[in-house]
């Protein structure tokens, strides 16, 4: 199967960092901007995972309606449990990761949005992505039962337990596979390709294409307190013998982000999955866009990997239900 890209935006609440400010979301107007100048001309149809406050927002579902009339985009669920009802009085602030809270609830709060959007939008979701990147094998359980056939929650190489005991997907696959319903990070040997949940994780990995190597050795710089304390994957990464890269312009400049897409296709992956938050895109809406010069690096960031994947790589970009449809019964488990 040859690659295909995705871009994934966490349509949310501004400043997604910082959870006292009173909720708003006034960056989502940014959005038709920035479809029409950065997505549309490459033929670039983003999927928007949102979040209950913009689904609710009399001013942002008009957006999305349009978007989908005019099918430049797909519209997918994103839950924070903070923000996502049902609540009991301890979800909003000492669980925040909603795969650690009772399995009915979660799935009550990814039920509840899934109607709203299909209300709001006029299309039934069936892509997912946790919130703060939280999933487990209970929400791809849920996420099946409720219809889904896509998640993309999981983050390769990256440890969330120190955040409020959030998963750890250090170990997780690189690319796309069906994750089993007892643990998200286990490939499901008697997943029916044609019904059960596909995961799209988002493109980690390292400047070298050999990552199982580079994992290997990111782990022991980590595991070693004393080369943690020294800050040895920094100098390591620094040095460019070990370089986690993460395809995010929030993350990553530009020339790491092509160095990973360069391994990746090295690799053969069948997916390259870019990522960002829709806050970034609005001024003063963001840490990444406080000032005009922040906001502009970004796009310029944006503009440029979108450039170098579909211009210069020749790769097409599909939404996440296309991709989800090109893996009937053609992934091998």
């Amino acid at each position: 199967m040859s690659p295909r890209l995705v871009v994934v935006i966490d349509t949310e609440e501004d400043w997604f960092d910082e959870w006292d400010r009173p909720v708003s979301v006034e960056n989502v107007s940014a959005l038709p901007g920035v479809q029409e100048r950065y997505f549309d001309p490459l033929g670039i149809r983003p999927t928007y995972m949102v979040t209950h406050p913009v689904a609710t927002d009399p001013e942002c579902a008009p957006i999305f309606r349009s978007f989908a009339e005019r099918d430049v985009c797909e519209v997918g669920t994103h839950v924070h449990n903070w923000t996502s009802p049902p609540f009991t009085e301890h979800d909003r602030r000492e669980k925040t990761y909603h795969c650690s809270i009772d399995p009915a609830l979660e799935k009550a709060k990814i039920s509840d949005l899934t109607d709203i959007l299909d209300q709001a939008v006029g299309i039934r979701p069936t892509s997912f992505k946790g919130g703060r990147w939280g999933a487990s094998g209970q929400t791809i359980r849920g996420l099946h039962e409720l219809g889904y056939n896509v998640d993309t929650s999981v983050c390769p190489i990256t440890d969330f337990r120190p955040y409020q005991d959030g998963p750890d997907f250090t170990d997780a696959p690189f690319d796309c596979y069906f994750p089993s319903h007892s643990g998200i990070l286990q490939a499901d040997a008697k997943a029916n390709p044609d019904d059960a949940v596909l995961e799209i994780p988002v493109s980690v990995g390292f400047a070298n294409p050999n990552f199982e190597t580079q994992l290997r050795l990111w782990k022991r710089v980590n595991e070693n307190a004393l080369l943690k304390n020294l800050k040895g994957v920094g100098i390591l990464n620094t040095l460019g013998v070990m370089r986690r890269i993460k395809l995010s312009p929030e993350q990553s400049n530009l020339e790491e982000m092509k160095q990973l897409v360069d391994a990746l296709l090295k690799r053969n992956h069948s997916v390259i999955n870019l990522t960002f938050h829709s806050c970034i895109l609005a001024l003063g809406c963001s840490p990444y866009s406080q000032t005009q010069a922040n906001l502009d690096r970004g796009l310029e960031r944006i503009a440029g990997i979108l450039d170098y994947i579909v211009n210069e790589k020749g790769i097409p970009s599909v939404t996440c239900r296309e991709l989800r449809a090109s893996f009937d019964r053609s992934l091998p488990i």
